[in-house]
C-alpha cells in the first residue's frame, strides 16, 4: 500500500494542533518554530493542505494553539510559505484580481483614519485589523492552489475536526445555561458557528462528492454529529444560519440540469432521516427545543442583542462616529457597549454594527460591497470549479450568523472572503 507523504505529515499536523489545544497550551516562539519547520514542505506542494489547517482552525480562532490572529502564528507561517512557493515555482507573485486588491487597501486605509480619529488609540486594534487582510489578500491574491484539491483535503478535515469536537464532549465540555460548550473559555454562539461550518462543509462532500465505503460512513457519520453539535450549541443563529446556507445551495444546485433526480431523492431521503436522528436527539438529551421558536421569539421583541443595537445606533450617529468610526479593534467596541449597556455584553452582536462603528460608513459599505462582489466572482466561477458553490454556503452562513454576532476583526471572515473572490484562471474538467 503506498502511503502519501504529504497526507500523512498533514493528518499528523492538524491532529498535533487539535490536542494541543486540547491540552491547553498555549502559542510560544517554540511552538512557532516548530509549526513553521513542520509547513515547510508545503513550499513546494499540497499547499492546499496547509490552507485547510489554518481555514479550520480560525474558525474558533482564540482557542486552537497558532490560530489566534497575531505575527507568531499559523497565518503568518502559511503567507511566508505562499510567498517563497512563488518564487519557487517561478509563478507571478500577484495573480488575483487588481478591484479585490484595490477594495483591500482602500479599507485599511479607512481603518487608518479611523485609528487617527479614534478617542481610543487602539494601536493593536489596528495592526490586527490590516494583519487579517493582508492575510485575505495573500490567500485571494497571490497562493496558488487547486480548489478541488482544497476542497477534497477540507471535507476529510473536517470529519477529523468534528469528531474531536464530539470526543472532547466528556472531557471538557460544559453546559452554561443549558448551551454546550466543548471547553470552559469556548464561547457556545461560537462553538455553534464553528459546527454550523464543518456542517456546511460536510454537505456538500456527502452528497456532491464521490465516495465509497468507509470514507462516506465516515461523511454520514460526521455530519451528522455536526447537526446535533449546532442542536447542542443552542445558538439559535448558528441553527438557522446552517438551514438557510444548505437551502441556499441546494436552490443553485437545483437550476442545474444534472442536480434534478437522484440527487434530490439522496437529499430528501437524508434530511427526513436526519429529521428522526434529531427528534431523538433532543428526547435523550432533554433539550429545552423552545428557545428556537423563531416565530414566538419575533413577537416577543427578539433576543437582549436588540437593546444593544438600540442603544448603539444611536451613540454612533450623535456623538459623529459614522463618519469615521471610534477605531478598528474589538477593545474599541468592548469599550463602547459596556459604557451603554450594564448587562455583561463585550461586543456589538452584529457584524454590520461593528464595522459601522468602528470604521464608519465608509467601511460599511465597502465591506457590503466586498460580501456581493464575493457572491457574484463564487456564482460565475462556479460554472468552472462547482466546488465553489460550497465556499459561497459558508460565507452566506457566516454573515446571517453575523447579524447576531461580530466578525469584522475575525480572521476567519476575511478569509472566506478572499476564496469567494479568488478567480480560477482556467477551467478544471
Amino acid at each position: 500500500m503506498k502511503i502519501n507523504v504529504y497526507n500523512l505529515l498533514s493528518y499528523i499536523y492538524f491532529t498535533l494542533i487539535l490536542c494541543m489545544s486540547f491540552l491547553g497550551i498555549k502559542m510560544s516562539i517554540w511552538v512557532f518554530a516548530a509549526f513553521f519547520v513542520i509547513s515547510i514542505p508545503y513550499i513546494f506542494n499540497k499547499i492546499e493542505h496547509l490552507l485547510t489547517i489554518i481555514t479550520l482552525t480560525s474558525t474558533i480562532a482564540y482557542f486552537f494553539v497558532g490560530a489566534d490572529e497575531g505575527i507568531f502564528s499559523l497565518y503568518t507561517i502559511f503567507a511566508v510559505v505562499a510567498l517563497v512557493n512563488t518564487f519557487v515555482k517561478k509563478r507571478t507573485v500577484f495573480n488575483g484580481d487588481f478591484k479585490v486588491l484595490f477594495i483591500s487597501i482602500l479599507i485599511c486605509l479607512i481603518a487608518f483614519i479611523s485609528y487617527n480619529q479614534s478617542p481610543f488609540s487602539y494601536l493593536k486594534g489596528f495592526f490586527g485589523f490590516v494583519y487579517v487582510v493582508l492575510i485575505s489578500i495573500i490567500v485571494g491574491n497571490i497562493a496558488k492552489f487547486d480548489y478541488r484539491v482544497f476542497f477534497d483535503i477540507l471535507v476529510k478535515f473536517s470529519c477529523i475536526m468534528t469528531l474531536f469536537y464530539f470526543t472532547m464532549i466528556p472531557f471538557t465540555g460544559v453546559f452554561f445555561d443549558g448551551k454546550l460548550r466543548i471547553y470552559p473559555t469556548v464561547n457556545s454562539n461560537t462553538f455553534g458557528m464553528s459546527s454550523t461550518q464543518l456542517a456546511v462543509i460536510l454537505f456538500w462532500g456527502l452528497f456532491f462528492s464521490s465516495s465509497k465505503g468507509v470514507y462516506k460512513i465516515a461523511k454520514t457519520i460526521s455530519f451528522l454529529i455536526s447537526l446535533v453539535l449546532v442542536l447542542l450549541s443552542g445558538s439559535r443563529s448558528s441553527l438557522f444560519a446552517m438551514v438557510a446556507a444548505i437551502f441556499v445551495m441546494i436552490l443553485f444546485l437545483s437550476l442545474k440540469k444534472e442536480f434534478i433526480g437522484i440527487k434530490a431523492k439522496r437529499i430528501l431521503c437524508s434530511l427526513l432521516f436526519v429529521a428522526m436522528v434529531g427528534v431523538f436527539v433532543v428526547w435523550a438529551t432533554q433539550i429545552d427545543i423552545s428557545r428556537y421558536n423563531y416565530i414566538e421569539l419575533i413577537e416577543d421583541g427578539g433576543t437582549n442583542r436588540n437593546a444593544i443595537y438600540a442603544a448603539v445606533i444611536p451613540y454612533i450617529l450623535s456623538k459623529g462616529y459614522w463618519r469615521w468610526g471610534y477605531g478598528p479593534g474589538h477593545e474599541c467596541s468592548r469599550i463602547v457597549v459596556t459604557s451603554l449597556m450594564n448587562r455583561g455584553y463585550t461586543h456589538t452582536h452584529n457584524t454590520f454594527i461593528e464595522v459601522f462603528g468602528e470604521l464608519g460608513v465608509g467601511g460599511l459599505i465597502l465591506l457590503i460591497f466586498f460580501i456581493i462582489f464575493a457572491i457574484k466572482t463564487t456564482l460565475k466561477e462556479s460554472k468552472k470549479v462547482p466546488e465553489r458553490l460550497a465556499f459561497l454556503g459558508l460565507l452566506l452562513c457566516l454573515m446571517i450568523n453575523g447579524m447576531a454576532e461580530a466578525y469584522l476583526c475575525d480572521i476567519y471572515l476575511w478569509i472566506l472572503i478572499s476564496l469567494c473572490t479568488k478567480v480560477t484562471h482556467k477551467a478544471v474538467s
